[in-house]
């Protein structure tokens, strides 16, 4: 690698999210300067992880990339995830048990109509709510870190996921939701389309990252628009 490049970590949860970011963000970043590395999957979520401490997890996946591209700690500047909300503040009286559903390869899907989580069984209720309140767990010690191994890093999200952010509609089948992405990107094709979209008052929580997380663990109506904080994330590296 070029000695004079630093390495900016993108953690994501999905290929979608990676097709939606990647052209924003390398508008921001100089690519003489910077390159980016991007590493895929809901880490919060692995069964492997649970009882690890969440800092733990984040150099784990930081160590991964070093050595694939033979890096140290030095050659990181920056750590950004992004991650969904998911159901991580939904309480567990809103879980309820439909044997029949649309479920697709899932255990559960959202009922906007409703409000609600669907789930098969009692086992998937409780192993889906158990999972998430893992997730639940680790951002939140995750919200308040700013460093790792004395990198920076930070912790964005979306609610309740990435397609709800983008189209205000909860999304399950997984054509759809690419669907949902290029249709986004296509309407939102470079990096200052995307800034308008991602600082309008309906799609942001707050211009402030702390009040950000604050306010979404708070909120009580995780069905109806979707939002985000990466509107800071965006300015934060456009500055």
């Amino acid at each position: 690698m070029n000695p004079q490049k630093k390495v900016l970590i993108l953690i994501v949860e999905g290929d979608t999210d990676l097709a939606v970011f990647s052209s924003y963000i390398k508008e921001i970043v100089d690519p003489e300067r910077v390159k980016i590395h991007v590493t895929r999957g809901d880490v919060f979520t692995k069964e492997e992880n649970f009882g690890k401490e969440a800092t733990e997890i984040i150099k784990e996946v930081t160590e991964e990339v070093k050595q694939e591209y033979f890096l140290t700690d030095e050659d990181i500047f920056y750590i950004i995830q992004l991650c969904d909300i998911d159901g991580i503040y939904i309480p567990l009286h809103d879980y309820h048990i439909q044997p029949k559903g649309y479920f697709g390869d899932k255990t559960y899907y959202f009922d906007s109509h409703r409000k609600r989580i669907i789930v098969k069984n009692k086992y998937s209720k409780n192993k889906l709510f158990e999972t998430w309140k893992n997730k639940k767990d680790q951002q939140d010690i995750l919200i308040n870190t700013n460093e790792i191994n004395g990198i920076k890093y930070r912790l964005y999200f979306y609610s309740l996921n990435l397609e709800h952010f983008l189209s205000n509609e909860i999304i399950e089948d997984i054509d759809d939701k690419w669907e949902c992405v290029d249709n986004f990107v296509e309407k939102y094709p470079n990096l200052e389309d995307f800034k308008q979209f991602v600082n309008d008052d309906s799609n942001k929580v707050s211009d402030n990252y702390e009040e950000s997380w604050h306010l979404i663990s708070n909120e009580t109506d995780f069905f109806s628009n979707g939002v985000s904080n990466v509107n800071i994330f965006i300015k934060d590296f456009s500055e």
